[in-house]
C-alpha cells in the first residue's frame, strides 16, 4: 500500500499544459493503442532540433569566418551550414509529414506571416548582393531556426516535450558556466602570460605585426579578459543566459501546484540552477546582457501584477509602448547628432559610429537592402574617417536586418515575434485539465533524452574540434586525457547531469546530479594552474558556483525530508493565474535578448539565435486550448492531390536548397581545407571555387598564394595567374575592396618587372582607385594610390592622397586620444609611412608652389 501511495504522489500534473497544434493536436489516449509510426518520427525529429540546438551552445559558430587549417576536416562556415543542412533537413520532414496526414489541416499560429515575408525578403536579398555565397549562408542560418520554431509549435503538443526543450536549454546554459567559469579563474590569464612571453607566435599566424594599430585591438581583446563560455563575446554567453534563465523560471513556475514538487527539496534543485546560472552572468560582466536582465526582471513582475489590465487595454499599451519606443529613438537620434555620441561612455560613442553609418548605408538601399552576410562589404564606404574599427554587423539587431534584409526582412522577424504574442497577450488561460502524466515512463524517456544529448554532444565535438584538440595534445598520455576530458567528456557530461537535474527532479537522484555537475567541473578545473590566479578571484567564484549553491541545495534538501517540513502534503488547489507565469516568463526572456541585441549582434551569433526561436516555439505551444478556441481565423483543408503537389514542392525545394546552400560550399570548403604550401595548393584552390560559382574566397585565397610563391622565388609567371583569379572573385563580389587591392598590388609587382611598366601602373592606378571609392577612410589606400600617381608623373594626385591619408591619420589620432586618455597614440598608417606621407605632403607643395618638377616624376 504504502508503494502504491508513494508511485501515485509521483504522478505530476503536466508543467504546461497545451498547444497550438490545431487539427493536428494529439490527445494520449486512456487506454494503449496501436503503435503509431508518426509519433516515433516526431520524437525523432525533436531529438534532432535539441541536438542542433547542444552542438550550437557548446561549439563556437562562425558562419562568416573561413580559416584554412590542415588539421580541421571543414572551415567555420562549412560546419555552421552543415548544421543548418541538418536542421532544415528535419524540419521539412516534419512539414511533409504533416501535409501527407489527412487527418491535419493548416491552421496558423501567427509565426507563419512573419516567417513568410521573412523568406521572401531572405531570396531577395541573395538575388541583390553583391557576394551571394555570403547572402545565401546568412540566409540559411537565420530562416532554420525560424523554421524549426513553426514545427516545434506543433510538435510540443504534450508537457513533457516542452519540458524536454527548456531543460536542454537550462543544461546548455549550465555548460556554458562551467566554461565561463574555467575562463575566468584560469585559462584567460594562462593566455596573457604567454603572449607575454611570445608575442609574436601569437600576433604572426594572424598577419599582424608588433607595434601597430591591429596589435593594439588584439592586446585590448586579450587583455580586456572577456569571459564567453563556449560563444564568441560575453555579451552572446549573457544572452544566452538569459534565455537559460527564463527556462529554468518557466520549469520552476509553471510545475504543477499539488504535486510532491512543491516539496522544499524541489525548490532547492531550481535555486541551484538559478544560482549557477546568476553566478555565469556575474562572470561573463556584460553591461548589455545586465541591463538588459534588470529591465526583463521589471517586466516580468510588473506582467504578473497588472496582468489582467494590460490584456485589457492591450491596443493602447502596445501603441504606447510603440510611441515610447519612437520617441526615445528619436531624443537619442537627436542628442548623438548634437554632440557625436551617445550617453553611456566609450562603448556607445563607437556604437554611434556603428549606427550612424548603417543609416547612411540604409539610405542608399532602401528596398532590399544589401543581403545578408554582405554588411562587412559595405560598411567601408560608410564608416567615419576617425573610426577605429570596421565591423561585420551594427550591433543593433533592427539596423542590420534593415541594412541586409530591408524594410520587408525587418517586417516580417518583428511579425514572427509579434502576432504570437500579441495573441498570448490577449487569452487568459483556465487551469488546465488533466493530461499526460508523468509516471515512470516519462521519467525513463527523460532520461534517455539527457543520455542521448549528451551522447551525441560527446561524439560530434571532436568533428568540430580535432585541431584544437591535435594543437593541444602531446607525446604525454596524461596531457591526452586531459585533453580529452576538457574538450569532449566534460561538456557532454555536464550536459546530460544538468538534463537529468531538470528532468527526472525525484529526491535524492536530484542530488545526485547536482554534485555531478559540480564534479565535472572540479574535474575539469584541475586540468589548469589555479596557483597564478589571484586568490580573490577563486575565492569569489567558488563561493559564486560551488559553496553557496551546494549548501542551498543540502539544506533544503534535508528540510524536504523533515516530517517538520509541513510540505509532504498534497495540496490539489489550483490559482488559474499560475499557469500563465510559467508562459510569460519566457516571453520576458525573449523580449530581454531583444533589448540587449539593441546594442550587440549577441542575438544573430548561432547558438543564441537557435536557442531564441526554441524558446519562443515553447511559449507559442505552451498556452492551454480552452472549449471553442481555433488558433486562427484561417485554416485550410487540402485534398490529396494538393497534398500531393505541396509534399512534392517541399521536396524540391529542400532539395534545392540543401545542395545550394550546404552542399557547394561545404564541398568547397573540404578542398580548401586539403590545401598545402606547395605548387599543387593553387590548382585544389581554382577547383574549390569551381565546385562553388558563388564564393569570391577560394579565389581570392588562391591569388593570394600565387603572390606568395613570387616573394618566394622572384618568379614573375606566378603574377599572371592571380590576376586572373582576383578578376573573376571581383566579378563575384564587386563591394569587395579586398580584391581591387590585391589586383593593385599584383600589378604594380608585374610592373617592376616589365621593360614598359606604365601600362601596368594605370591598372594599378584604376584598380586601387576603385577600392577608394570603396573605402574612402583608408589612409592606407590613398598612401597606394599617391605612390602609383607619383609613378606614373601625376603630382598633382599624388598631393591630393597624400594630404588626404595624413588628413584620415590625423582624425584618428585624435578620436584615438578622444578614447584612450593618457595612452600613447598608436598610429593605424604606421609610424614610418605616416612620416613619410607628412614628408611628401610638404615636398609636392613646394614643389608646386616653385613651379619644378619633382626628380623622377
Amino acid at each position: 500500500m504504502a508503494k502504491a501511495a508513494r508511485r501515485a504522489t509521483t504522478n505530476h500534473r503536466p508543467l504546461m499544459q497545451g498547444a497550438t497544434g490545431g487539427a493536428g493536436r494529439h490527445t494520449p489516449a486512456a487506454a494503449p493503442g496501436p503503435v503509431n509510426p508518426r509519433r516515433y518520427i516526431e520524437w525523432a525529429l525533436l531529438a534532432v532540433v535539441l541536438i542542433v540546438l547542444a552542438i550550437r551552445a557548446t561549439y563556437g559558430e562562425s558562419p562568416h569566418t573561413d580559416t584554412i587549417d590542415p588539421l580541421q576536416p571543414l572551415t567555420n562556415t562549412g560546419f555552421s551550414v552543415l548544421l543548418s543542412g541538418v536542421l532544415l533537413v528535419a524540419v521539412m520532414a516534419g512539414f511533409v509529414m504533416r501535409v501527407v496526414d489527412r487527418r491535419h489541416g493548416f491552421q496558423l499560429t501567427g509565426l507563419e506571416i512573419g516567417l513568410g515575408l521573412f523568406l521572401f525578403a531572405a531570396i531577395v536579398s541573395c538575388l541583390v548582393a553583391s557576394d551571394k555565397r555570403a547572402a545565401v549562408t546568412d540566409a540559411l542560418t537565420l530562416a532554420t531556426p525560424m523554421l524549426a520554431a513553426a514545427l516545434l509549435v506543433r510538435l510540443l503538443d504534450r508537457p513533457a516535450r516542452i519540458r524536454w526543450v527548456l531543460a536542454i536549454v537550462v543544461a546548455a546554459g549550465l555548460v556554458n558556466v562551467m566554461q565561463s567559469a574555467q575562463q575566468a579563474m584560469a585559462s584567460n590569464q594562462m593566455l596573457i602570460e604567454q603572449y607575454e612571453k611570445d608575442p609574436q607566435a601569437f600576433l604572426e599566424p594572424l598577419g599582424i605585426e608588433p607595434g601597430t594599430f591591429k596589435a593594439l585591438l588584439y592586446e585590448h581583446r586579450l587583455y580586456g579578459k572577456d569571459v564567453r563560455g563556449f560563444f564568441t563575446t560575453g555579451n552572446s554567453a549573457g544572452s544566452f543566459l538569459i534565455l537559460s534563465v527564463a527556462a529554468l523560471a518557466a520549469l520552476w513556475l509553471g510545475r504543477p501546484r499539488g504535486a510532491p514538487v512543491a516539496r522544499a527539496w524541489m525548490h532547492a534543485v531550481f535555486v541551484f540552477c538559478l544560482m549557477r546560472l546568476v553566478g555565469g552572468m556575474v562572470l561573463v560582466h556584460s553591461k548589455g546582457a545586465t541591463v538588459a536582465a534588470v529591465a526583463g526582471a521589471i517586466l516580468f513582475v510588473v506582467g504578473g501584477r497588472l496582468g489582467p489590465w494590460l490584456r485589457r487595454h492591450r491596443a493602447a499599451v502596445a501603441a504606447g509602448g510603440l510611441l515610447v519606443v519612437l520617441g526615445l529613438a528619436g531624443a537619442l537620434t537627436v542628442y548623438g547628432r548634437r554632440h557625436g555620441t551617445l550617453p553611456g561612455g566609450r562603448s556607445m560613442l563607437i556604437r554611434w559610429e556603428y549606427w550612424t553609418a548603417t543609416a547612411r548605408m540604409v539610405q542608399d538601399h532602401p528596398l532590399a537592402g544589401v543581403g545578408g552576410g554582405n554588411f562587412r562589404h559595405y560598411y567601408p564606404r560608410y564608416k567615419a574617417d576617425a573610426a577605429l574599427e570596421t565591423v561585420q554587423d551594427p550591433h543593433n539587431f533592427v539596423l542590420s536586418l534593415l541594412s541586409q534584409y530591408g524594410p520587408l526582412g525587418l517586417l516580417g522577424f518583428v511579425l514572427a515575434i509579434g502576432i504570437p504574442a500579441w495573441r498570448a497577450a490577449g487569452r487568459y488561460d483556465a487551469p488546465p485539465v488533466a493530461g499526460e502524466q508523468d509516471g515512470g515512463g516519462v521519467a525513463l524517456r527523460s532520461a534517455a533524452v539527457a543520455l542521448v544529448a549528451a551522447g551525441v554532444v560527446f561524439a560530434t565535438r571532436p568533428f568540430f574540434l580535432m585541431g584544437q584538440a591535435t594543437q593541444r595534445a602531446e607525446v604525454q598520455s596524461v596531457t591526452v586525457l586531459c585533453t580529452v576530458l576538457y574538450l569532449y567528456i566534460v561538456p557532454a557530461a555536464m550536459l546530460g547531469a544538468g538534463t537529468v537535474l531538470l528532468l527526472v527532479p525525484f529526491s535524492l537522484l536530484a542530488v545526485v546530479a547536482a554534485g555531478a555537475v559540480v564534479f565535472f567541473e572540479l574535474v575539469e578545473s584541475v586540468l589548469f594552474d589555479f596557483d597564478q590566479v589571484r586568490p580573490a578571484t577563486v575565492m569569489v567564484g567558488a563561493a559564486l558556483l560551488y559553496a553557496v549553491p551546494l549548501f542551498l541545495l543540502g539544506v533544503c534538501w534535508w528540510r524536504g525530508r523533515s516530517p517538520k517540513s509541513g510540505v509532504t502534503g498534497h495540496d490539489e488547489t489550483v490559482r488559474p493565474a499560475f499557469y500563465m507565469w510559467g508562459r510569460w516568463v519566457l516571453w520576458c526572456g525573449l523580449v530581454t535578448v531583444l533589448l540587449a541585441g539593441l546594442v550587440d549582434f549577441a542575438l544573430f551569433e548561432p547558438g543564441v539565435y537557435t536557442a531564441f526561436w526554441v524558446i519562443l516555439a515553447c511559449a507559442v505551444a505552451s498556452r492551454a486550448p480552452q472549449s471553442g478556441d481555433t488558433p486562427s481565423a484561417f485554416a485550410w483543408t487540402p485534398g490529396p492531390r494538393m497534398r500531393k503537389v505541396l509534399a512534392g514542392l517541399l521536396i524540391v525545394a529542400t532539395i534545392g536548397v540543401v545542395y545550394v546552400a550546404v552542399v557547394l560550399p561545404v564541398q568547397a570548403g573540404y578542398l580548401r581545407q586539403q590545401v598545402s604550401r606547395g605548387r599543387e595548393a593553387p590548382a585544389l584552390l581554382n577547383r574549390a571555387a569551381c565546385v562553388d560559382p558563388l564564393d569570391p574566397s577560394g579565389l581570392r585565397d588562391a591569388a593570394k598564394l600565387c603572390l606568395w610563391r613570387y616573394e618566394q622565388t622572384g618568379e614573375s609567371s606566378w603574377l599572371a595567374p592571380a590576376v586572373k583569379t582576383l578578376e573573376e572573385a571581383l566579378r563575384r563580389n564587386p563591394a569587395s575592396f579586398k580584391d581591387d587591392v590585391l589586383l593593385a598590388r599584383t600589378y604594380r609587382l608585374l610592373a617592376q618587372s616589365d621593360e614598359h611598366p606604365d601600362q601596368y601602373y594605370e591598372l594599378a592606378l584604376r584598380y586601387v582607385e576603385q577600392a577608394v571609392r570603396k573605402y574612402p577612410g583608408s589612409a592606407e589606400l590613398h598612401m597606394d594610390l599617391a605612390e602609383i600617381a607619383e609613378a606614373l608623373g601625376r603630382t598633382s594626385l599624388a598631393l591630393e592622397h597624400y594630404e588626404r591619408a595624413v588628413e584620415i591619420e590625423q582624425a584618428f589620432q585624435e578620436h584615438f586620444r578622444r578614447m584612450y586618455p593618457g595612452r600613447s597614440v598608436v598610429s593605424r598608417l604606421g609610424a614610418e609611412r605616416y612620416e613619410m606621407a607628412q614628408r611628401r605632403v610638404e615636398q609636392l607643395r613646394n614643389q608646386s608652389s616653385s613651379g619644378s618638377t619633382l626628380p623622377g616624376s
